[in-house]
């Protein structure tokens, strides 16, 4: 949706990188259970972001994770971008127009408690990038039904075939 609002044409891009931002978290969920366990009980009992957890008990962090699987999957690297900088909106010092819509989305879905790793810290976004993204006014709240039937509506896409 912000894709659209922002009138990029590459919209499937926005999609692929909203579902696979967090493709390193997955891969550590499922092959360490036990020790993300303890990453997000250290994140809560701490009040820091995850991905500080995650360096302190992994020694790298879910992004680093994804970039490996992105580079063997051969993703591109407008897709690669997002999985890498999600957090701060920027690749290289420049501010990416994907990038940036995937970390103000991924902050947006934290605070509304979708997808998320339960109540832990949720850093602010980057101010940075709404003067960039040109975003209407209330946005978010104008269309906070809609972004939760497209939520419920890419889960079940994703879950039943």
């Amino acid at each position: 949706m912000i894709g659209q609002s922002i009138r990029n044409l590459n919209l499937e891009n926005f999609f692929v990188s909203g579902i696979l931002h967090d493709l390193g978290k997955l891969l550590l969920v499922k092959y360490f259970p036990e020790e993300y366990n303890e990453v997000v009980v250290y994140s809560l009992e701490n009040n820091i972001p995850v991905r500080e957890s995650e360096k302190k008990i992994f020694g790298v962090i879910h992004t680093e994770v994804g970039a490996l699987l992105a580079d063997k999957w051969e993703l591109p690297e407008t897709i690669k971008n997002a999985i890498v900088f999600h957090h701060n909106g920027f690749v290289s010092g420049r501010i990416d127009q994907l990038v940036s819509s995937v970390h103000i989305a991924n902050t947006v879905a934290r605070m509304m408690d979708i997808g998320g790793t339960g109540k832990t810290r949720i850093p602010p976004p980057n101010n940075a990038i709404w003067p960039f993204l040109k975003l209407p006014d209330n946005f978010f709240t104008n269309n906070l039904s809609s972004f939760i039937a497209k939520y419920e509506e890419s889960v079940s896409l994703l879950l039943t075939h």
